[in-house]
């Protein structure tokens, strides 16, 4: 591997770990027509330097998993299992496919559609939301501002004596009802007991907005990403998002169920790689110049991540996908092209 070529990697992967276009599809699409050799190896350290992105912003966070009650700490771990089954018990199956294969670019190609299907609908999803949310609190607003104020004289006579406190609590009801049923957790209540600081709602969120319906989605779709092409972020946001989550709060927990995976990921493989002693002949064979790309790769997938988190954070806010939808059908198609041609061939 080329020292160009390990920075081109690790830009890459610092970009598209956090924006919902699958980190590892693009890093075998890359490692195929560069050529390189090394199986999973580069690809782990590679995501050890996103890592580093993600505890640089969320370390609050991170350090907040270690207190008491431990409720979003238990969620973290609940979302991770499916995934590490997935990991533990096809691990020699996705490296027999990231190696090699004839038809790499057709599953990339799949994968990548299926990533890009499921984003658009998301989109599709949120925005509906917010549209019927919105129409819901303009006709709060409207029926509180038509409704009398106690003691208003009315045009039959006498004055009207109505509960306003009543009809206070009933329009904000309606303000924040979520029209598909859940709550919209990004207003705290009244009592403190918010999704912000750390309450809970109806169905048992956590500080983060999470409850037991999101994040058992979340888990399942973090575990369909281990497949190369299938977005983590973006199908693990997209989950939480349709299992009807705050979108913020689904996005912070997302990025805070990659550090167990990509940690456990590397420290398996590591292992792995250091009983068979592959990891020593790929720093053998390389030389010092192979041991300088992978470094420069790391640093380079550690400084673009931080600023691919902040950027796909402003993108969650207003849901849109549509770019990176159209996006991964284009990068498809180009896959299930260069398959025929030679250029995805095995290594």
């Amino acid at each position: 591997m080329e020292i160009w070529q390990a920075i081109v990697l690790g830009t890459v992967q610092g970009l598209t770990e956090f924006l919902p276009v699958s980190s590892s599809g693009h890093l075998i699409f890359l490692q195929r027509i560069f050529g390189i050799e090394g199986g999973m190896f580069i690809p782990l350290v590679l995501h050890l330097g996103t890592l580093v992105a993600v505890c640089a912003v969320f370390y609050k966070d991170i350090l907040a998993l270690f207190k008491k009650p431990f409720k979003t700490l238990g969620f973290l771990v609940l979302a991770t299992i499916p995934a590490g089954l997935v990991g533990y018990f096809a691990d020699d199956y996705i490296e027999e496919f990231i190696n090699g294969g004839a038809y790499t670019g057709v599953l990339l190609f799949a994968f990548f559609t299926i990533t890009a299907t499921v984003l658009f609908v998301t989109e599709t999803y949120a925005k509906d939301r917010e549209k019927q949310l919105a129409e819901k609190r303009a006709n709060a607003s409207q029926s509180r501002a038509e409704f009398p104020r106690n003691g208003e004289k009315s045009p039959h006579g006498g004055t009207y004596n109505q509960n306003s406190e009543n009809l206070s609590q009933a329009s904000a009801e309606v303000i924040t009802t979520d029209p598909y049923g859940s709550d919209d957790r990004s207003r705290k209540r009244a009592d403190g007991s918010g999704a912000g600081n750390g309450g809970g709602s109806p169905d048992g969120a956590s500080g983060y907005g999470i409850c037991w319906r999101t994040v058992i989605p979340m888990g399942l779709a973090q575990a369909a990403a281990v497949l190369p092409g299938i977005s983590r972020s973006g199908s693990t946001i997209c989950a939480g998002t349709l299992a009807g989550g705050d979108r913020e709060q689904i996005a912070k927990f997302s990025f805070l169920m990659s550090v167990p995976i990509i940690l456990g990921g590397f420290a398996v493989d590591l292992l792995k790689g250091l009983m068979d002693h592959s990891v020593q002949q790929t720093f053998t064979a390389g030389g010092v110049q192979f041991g300088i790309a992978v470094a420069l790769g790391f640093i380079f997938s550690a400084a673009v991540g931080l600023f691919a988190v902040k950027v796909m954070l402003k993108i969650i806010r207003k849901a849109n996908y549509k770019w990176f939808s159209l996006y991964l059908a284009l990068l498809g198609i180009a896959c299930f092209a260069l398959n025929f041609t030679g250029n995805l061939g095995s290594i």
